[in-house]
Protein backbone atom coordinates (compact mmCIF):
# COMPACT_ATOMS: atom_id res chain seq x y z
CA UNK A 1 0.00 0.00 0.00
CA UNK A 2 1.32 3.42 -0.71
CA UNK A 3 3.21 5.00 2.41
CA UNK A 4 1.17 8.40 1.83
CA UNK A 5 -2.10 6.89 2.70
CA UNK A 6 -0.35 6.28 6.11
CA UNK A 7 0.26 9.87 6.14
CA UNK A 8 -3.19 10.65 5.51
CA UNK A 9 -4.58 8.16 8.03
CA UNK A 10 -2.89 9.78 10.69
CA UNK A 11 -4.30 13.00 9.71
CA UNK A 12 -7.36 11.61 9.59
CA UNK A 13 -7.00 10.29 13.28
CA UNK A 14 -6.08 13.13 14.43
CA UNK A 15 -9.10 15.11 13.09
CA UNK A 16 -11.57 12.24 14.02
CA UNK A 17 -10.25 12.94 17.84
CA UNK A 18 -10.20 17.18 17.45
CA UNK A 19 -13.99 16.78 16.67
CA UNK A 20 -14.43 15.04 19.13
CA UNK A 21 -12.25 16.53 21.96
CA UNK A 22 -14.55 19.57 20.83
CA UNK A 23 -17.94 17.49 21.38
CA UNK A 24 -17.13 16.54 24.77
CA UNK A 25 -16.22 20.25 25.74
CA UNK A 26 -19.62 20.99 25.37
CA UNK A 27 -21.14 18.36 27.47
CA UNK A 28 -21.27 18.06 31.40
CA UNK A 29 -18.60 15.66 31.92
CA UNK A 30 -16.15 16.66 34.76
CA UNK A 31 -13.05 19.05 33.69
CA UNK A 32 -10.26 16.18 35.02
CA UNK A 33 -11.92 13.87 32.19
CA UNK A 34 -11.65 16.44 29.22
CA UNK A 35 -8.24 18.15 30.43
CA UNK A 36 -7.34 13.97 30.09
CA UNK A 37 -8.76 14.26 26.63
CA UNK A 38 -7.17 17.25 25.63
CA UNK A 39 -3.37 16.15 27.00
CA UNK A 40 -4.46 12.85 24.97
CA UNK A 41 -5.13 14.24 22.06
CA UNK A 42 -2.72 16.84 21.50
CA UNK A 43 0.12 14.44 22.57
CA UNK A 44 -0.91 11.92 19.56
CA UNK A 45 -0.61 15.20 17.37
CA UNK A 46 2.76 16.03 18.54
CA UNK A 47 3.51 12.29 17.81
CA UNK A 48 2.05 12.27 14.74
CA UNK A 49 3.78 15.28 13.66
CA UNK A 50 7.35 13.96 14.68
CA UNK A 51 6.73 10.66 12.44
CA UNK A 52 5.37 12.74 9.29
CA UNK A 53 8.41 14.60 9.69
CA UNK A 54 10.69 11.81 10.18
CA UNK A 55 9.74 10.79 7.42
CA UNK A 56 9.86 13.27 4.94
CA UNK A 57 13.17 14.34 6.15
CA UNK A 58 14.37 10.73 5.35
CA UNK A 59 12.68 10.68 2.20
CA UNK A 60 13.80 13.77 0.80
CA UNK A 61 17.59 13.62 1.41
CA UNK A 62 17.79 10.20 0.07
CA UNK A 63 16.28 11.67 -3.03
CA UNK A 64 19.26 14.22 -2.85
CA UNK A 65 22.02 12.29 -1.80
CA UNK A 66 21.90 8.78 -4.07
CA UNK A 67 23.26 9.84 -6.89
CA UNK A 68 21.76 8.64 -9.81
CA UNK A 69 23.70 5.36 -12.24
CA UNK A 70 22.94 4.20 -15.05
CA UNK A 71 21.84 0.70 -15.72
CA UNK A 72 24.80 -0.21 -18.08
CA UNK A 73 26.99 0.67 -15.12
CA UNK A 74 24.91 0.58 -11.93
CA UNK A 75 26.80 -1.23 -9.12
CA UNK A 76 25.38 -3.85 -7.44
CA UNK A 77 23.10 -2.94 -4.59
CA UNK A 78 21.09 0.17 -3.55
CA UNK A 79 20.64 2.94 -6.11
CA UNK A 80 18.56 5.17 -7.77
CA UNK A 81 17.84 5.01 -11.25
CA UNK A 82 15.97 7.06 -13.71
CA UNK A 83 14.17 6.44 -17.18
CA UNK A 84 11.17 5.43 -19.15
CA UNK A 85 8.59 2.97 -17.78
CA UNK A 86 8.56 0.08 -20.71
CA UNK A 87 7.50 -3.33 -20.74
CA UNK A 88 9.44 -6.23 -19.48
CA UNK A 89 10.26 -8.54 -22.65
CA UNK A 90 6.66 -10.81 -23.04
CA UNK A 91 5.03 -9.08 -20.28
CA UNK A 92 0.90 -8.83 -20.64
CA UNK A 93 0.17 -5.35 -19.85
CA UNK A 94 -3.29 -4.99 -17.82
CA UNK A 95 -5.89 -2.92 -19.43
CA UNK A 96 -7.75 -0.16 -17.25
CA UNK A 97 -9.80 2.81 -18.37
CA UNK A 98 -9.44 1.28 -21.79
CA UNK A 99 -5.61 2.07 -22.23
CA UNK A 100 -2.61 -0.15 -21.96
CA UNK A 101 -0.58 0.10 -18.42
CA UNK A 102 2.31 -1.21 -16.75
CA UNK A 103 1.45 -0.83 -13.25
CA UNK A 104 -2.15 -0.52 -11.54
CA UNK A 105 -3.90 -0.10 -7.94
CA UNK A 106 -7.79 0.28 -7.28
CA UNK A 107 -9.06 1.68 -4.25
CA UNK A 108 -12.73 0.89 -3.37
CA UNK A 109 -13.61 3.17 -0.06
CA UNK A 110 -16.85 3.45 1.35
CA UNK A 111 -18.61 5.68 4.05
CA UNK A 112 -21.70 5.18 5.53
CA UNK A 113 -24.53 6.68 4.43
CA UNK A 114 -26.64 7.42 7.80
CA UNK A 115 -27.48 10.96 8.70
CA UNK A 116 -28.05 12.04 11.88
CA UNK A 117 -25.67 12.76 15.00
CA UNK A 118 -25.64 9.08 15.81
CA UNK A 119 -23.94 9.13 12.59
CA UNK A 120 -21.50 11.96 12.64
CA UNK A 121 -18.78 12.02 11.87
CA UNK A 122 -18.20 8.65 9.91
CA UNK A 123 -20.01 9.68 6.98
CA UNK A 124 -17.81 12.47 6.58
CA UNK A 125 -14.46 9.49 5.66
CA UNK A 126 -14.04 6.85 2.98
CA UNK A 127 -13.24 4.09 4.75
CA UNK A 128 -10.94 1.75 1.91
CA UNK A 129 -12.74 -1.40 1.65
CA UNK A 130 -10.86 -3.16 -0.81
CA UNK A 131 -7.44 -2.66 -3.00
CA UNK A 132 -6.25 -4.28 -6.10
CA UNK A 133 -2.66 -3.72 -6.82
CA UNK A 134 -0.98 -5.29 -9.72
CA UNK A 135 2.16 -7.67 -8.98
CA UNK A 136 3.34 -7.80 -12.84
CA UNK A 137 6.99 -6.81 -13.13
CA UNK A 138 7.75 -4.19 -15.75
CA UNK A 139 10.52 -2.08 -16.37
CA UNK A 140 12.89 0.99 -16.44
CA UNK A 141 15.05 1.94 -19.59
CA UNK A 142 17.30 4.28 -18.89
CA UNK A 143 19.11 4.78 -22.81
CA UNK A 144 21.78 2.48 -21.84
CA UNK A 145 19.82 -0.32 -20.57
CA UNK A 146 16.88 -1.77 -19.44
CA UNK A 147 16.50 -3.47 -16.00
CA UNK A 148 13.13 -5.31 -14.51
CA UNK A 149 11.45 -3.59 -11.86
CA UNK A 150 9.64 -6.13 -9.30
CA UNK A 151 7.01 -3.82 -7.57
CA UNK A 152 6.15 -6.22 -4.79
CA UNK A 153 6.97 -4.52 -1.67
CA UNK A 154 7.19 -0.53 -3.06
CA UNK A 155 5.79 2.75 -2.25
CA UNK A 156 4.42 3.65 -5.28
CA UNK A 157 3.58 7.20 -6.55
CA UNK A 158 1.95 7.94 -9.64
CA UNK A 159 1.23 10.98 -11.43
CA UNK A 160 -1.40 9.72 -13.06
CA UNK A 161 -4.40 9.66 -10.74
CA UNK A 162 -7.83 9.09 -11.13
CA UNK A 163 -10.66 9.41 -8.42
CA UNK A 164 -14.41 8.63 -9.19
CA UNK A 165 -17.19 8.96 -6.21
CA UNK A 166 -20.53 7.03 -6.71
CA UNK A 167 -22.70 7.89 -4.01
CA UNK A 168 -20.91 6.87 -0.87
CA UNK A 169 -18.47 5.21 -2.53
CA UNK A 170 -14.99 6.07 -4.40
CA UNK A 171 -12.33 4.73 -6.57
CA UNK A 172 -9.04 5.73 -6.51
CA UNK A 173 -6.84 4.56 -9.37
CA UNK A 174 -3.65 4.72 -10.05
CA UNK A 175 -1.27 3.79 -13.14
CA UNK A 176 1.96 3.70 -15.06
CA UNK A 177 1.49 3.52 -18.89
CA UNK A 178 4.76 2.90 -21.01
CA UNK A 179 6.55 6.21 -21.58
CA UNK A 180 5.93 7.50 -18.48
CA UNK A 181 8.97 8.92 -16.54
CA UNK A 182 10.09 6.50 -13.92
CA UNK A 183 12.39 7.32 -10.58
CA UNK A 184 13.20 4.01 -9.01
CA UNK A 185 15.41 3.66 -5.90
CA UNK A 186 16.39 0.06 -4.13
CA UNK A 187 18.36 -2.92 -4.70
CA UNK A 188 19.98 -3.59 -8.01
CA UNK A 189 21.81 -6.79 -8.76
CA UNK A 190 22.92 -8.51 -12.17
CA UNK A 191 22.09 -12.26 -13.29
CA UNK A 192 24.28 -13.33 -16.23
CA UNK A 193 22.62 -15.97 -18.14
CA UNK A 194 25.66 -18.18 -18.82
CA UNK A 195 26.61 -21.78 -17.62
CA UNK A 196 27.39 -22.63 -14.32
CA UNK A 197 30.93 -21.14 -13.28
CA UNK A 198 31.77 -24.80 -11.68
CA UNK A 199 30.79 -26.38 -14.39
CA UNK A 200 31.95 -24.63 -17.39
CA UNK A 201 35.66 -24.91 -16.01
CA UNK A 202 35.67 -28.24 -15.71
CA UNK A 203 34.66 -29.04 -18.99
CA UNK A 204 37.70 -26.88 -20.02
CA UNK A 205 40.20 -28.59 -17.84
CA UNK A 206 38.98 -31.76 -19.75
CA UNK A 207 39.59 -29.97 -23.10
CA UNK A 208 43.14 -28.71 -22.19
CA UNK A 209 43.85 -32.28 -20.73
CA UNK A 210 43.34 -33.80 -24.13
CA UNK A 211 45.64 -31.20 -25.32
CA UNK A 212 49.18 -32.45 -25.42
CA UNK A 213 50.92 -28.93 -25.48
CA UNK A 214 48.89 -27.40 -22.40
CA UNK A 215 49.18 -30.95 -20.84
CA UNK A 216 53.05 -30.15 -21.21
CA UNK A 217 52.59 -26.64 -20.11
CA UNK A 218 51.40 -27.75 -16.72
CA UNK A 219 53.16 -31.08 -16.09
CA UNK A 220 56.17 -29.55 -14.00
CA UNK A 221 58.03 -32.51 -13.33
CA UNK A 222 57.69 -33.73 -16.81
CA UNK A 223 57.06 -37.25 -15.96
CA UNK A 224 54.48 -36.80 -18.39
CA UNK A 225 51.77 -37.47 -15.88
CA UNK A 226 49.64 -34.57 -14.29
CA UNK A 227 49.97 -35.63 -10.35
CA UNK A 228 46.86 -33.95 -8.39
CA UNK A 229 48.59 -30.28 -7.62
CA UNK A 230 48.98 -29.92 -10.94
CA UNK A 231 45.93 -30.56 -12.30
CA UNK A 232 44.43 -28.31 -9.50
CA UNK A 233 46.54 -25.30 -11.01
CA UNK A 234 45.08 -25.98 -14.60
CA UNK A 235 41.84 -25.94 -13.28
CA UNK A 236 42.26 -23.06 -11.22
CA UNK A 237 43.73 -21.14 -14.91
CA UNK A 238 40.86 -22.87 -16.53
CA UNK A 239 38.61 -21.25 -13.93
CA UNK A 240 39.91 -17.76 -14.84
CA UNK A 241 39.02 -17.81 -17.87
CA UNK A 242 35.63 -19.21 -17.87
CA UNK A 243 35.13 -16.38 -15.11
CA UNK A 244 36.91 -13.50 -17.37
CA UNK A 245 34.56 -14.58 -20.53
CA UNK A 246 31.73 -14.58 -18.52
CA UNK A 247 31.94 -11.24 -17.41
CA UNK A 248 32.78 -9.96 -21.03
CA UNK A 249 29.38 -11.45 -22.01
CA UNK A 250 27.68 -10.20 -19.27
CA UNK A 251 26.32 -6.83 -20.54
CA UNK A 252 24.48 -9.00 -23.47
CA UNK A 253 23.36 -11.87 -21.68
CA UNK A 254 22.41 -10.36 -18.64
CA UNK A 255 19.44 -9.66 -16.59
CA UNK A 256 18.96 -6.67 -14.37
CA UNK A 257 16.52 -6.44 -11.16
CA UNK A 258 15.39 -3.86 -9.05
CA UNK A 259 13.29 -5.18 -6.04
CA UNK A 260 13.14 -4.54 -2.22
CA UNK A 261 15.68 -4.26 -0.28
CA UNK A 262 16.19 -6.89 2.59
CA UNK A 263 17.72 -4.18 5.15
CA UNK A 264 14.64 -2.06 5.36
CA UNK A 265 15.63 0.63 3.86
CA UNK A 266 12.88 2.43 1.67
CA UNK A 267 12.14 0.87 -1.89
CA UNK A 268 10.69 3.82 -3.99
CA UNK A 269 9.02 3.74 -7.29
CA UNK A 270 7.36 7.05 -8.60
CA UNK A 271 6.17 8.59 -12.38
CA UNK A 272 7.24 11.76 -10.88
CA UNK A 273 10.46 13.64 -11.44
CA UNK A 274 12.39 13.73 -8.84
CA UNK A 275 12.33 17.27 -8.10
CA UNK A 276 8.43 17.22 -7.74
CA UNK A 277 8.70 13.84 -4.97
CA UNK A 278 11.36 15.81 -3.36
CA UNK A 279 9.29 18.69 -2.78
CA UNK A 280 6.34 16.27 -2.14
CA UNK A 281 8.46 15.31 1.29
CA UNK A 282 9.53 18.72 1.59
CA UNK A 283 6.22 19.50 2.39
CA UNK A 284 5.62 16.47 4.49
CA UNK A 285 8.48 18.06 6.62
CA UNK A 286 6.93 21.41 7.08
CA UNK A 287 3.16 19.54 8.01
CA UNK A 288 4.79 17.26 10.23
CA UNK A 289 7.09 20.38 12.21
CA UNK A 290 3.66 22.31 12.24
CA UNK A 291 2.41 19.57 14.14
CA UNK A 292 5.28 18.63 16.38
CA UNK A 293 5.56 22.13 17.16
CA UNK A 294 1.99 23.37 17.71
CA UNK A 295 0.40 20.41 19.27
CA UNK A 296 3.78 19.68 21.50
CA UNK A 297 3.25 23.33 22.94
CA UNK A 298 -0.38 22.93 23.84
CA UNK A 299 0.12 19.46 25.06
CA UNK A 300 3.22 20.87 27.03
CA UNK A 301 0.52 23.64 28.40
CA UNK A 302 -2.04 21.71 29.14
CA UNK A 303 0.12 19.23 31.35
CA UNK A 304 1.48 22.30 33.30
CA UNK A 305 -1.45 24.02 33.58
CA UNK A 306 -4.18 21.60 34.95
CA UNK A 307 -2.17 18.01 35.51
CA UNK A 308 0.50 19.47 37.66
CA UNK A 309 -0.23 21.01 41.21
Amino acid sequence: MHRSNLIRLLLGVLFILLLALAWLWHQNFSARLQVWASWITFTYGCAAGFWIWLHGLRLSRLIHDIPTSQVATAAQGYVELFGRAVQFEDQRAKALLGSTVLWYRKEYAERSDAIGRQAFPFNLFYMPVEVEESRTPFAIDDGTGTACILPHGAQIICARKQVRREDNRRVTEEKIVPGDPLYVIGDFSTYTLQPETDRAAYELTRQWEQDPAVRRAYDENRDGKLDQAEWLKMHAAASAAVIADSMRAAPSGATHLVFKPEDGRPYLISSLPPEKLAGRYRAYLLVGFVLFIGCGVVSFAVLMGRLLP
